[in-house]
C-alpha cells in the first residue's frame, strides 16, 4: 500500500519535492504554491488513509 502526498490547502497531486526526502525538507505544491514541510504531508496522508480503512470496516 503506497500513501500519495497531496498539497494541504488545495489537495492537489502535483508537489515540487527534492531528491533526498526527509520530515523537514520543503515541498511547494505547483498548484496554489504552499509550501509545507514532507512530515506534515505523510501525517496528512496517513491520516487521510486511516480514517478511509475505518469506513470501509464500518461498511463492511
Amino acid at each position: 500500500m503506497s500513501l500519495t502526498l497531496r498539497c494541504l490547502k488545495c489537495d492537489g497531486k502535483q508537489l515540487v519535492q527534492p531528491i533526498r526526502l526527509h520530515r523537514k525538507s520543503l515541498i511547494t505544491c505547483r498548484g496554489c504554491g504552499t509550501i509545507s514541510h514532507h512530515g506534515d504531508l505523510v501525517e496528512a496522508a496517513g491520516l487521510r488513509l486511516m480514517a478511509k480503512l475505518k469506513q470501509q470496516l464500518k461498511a463492511g
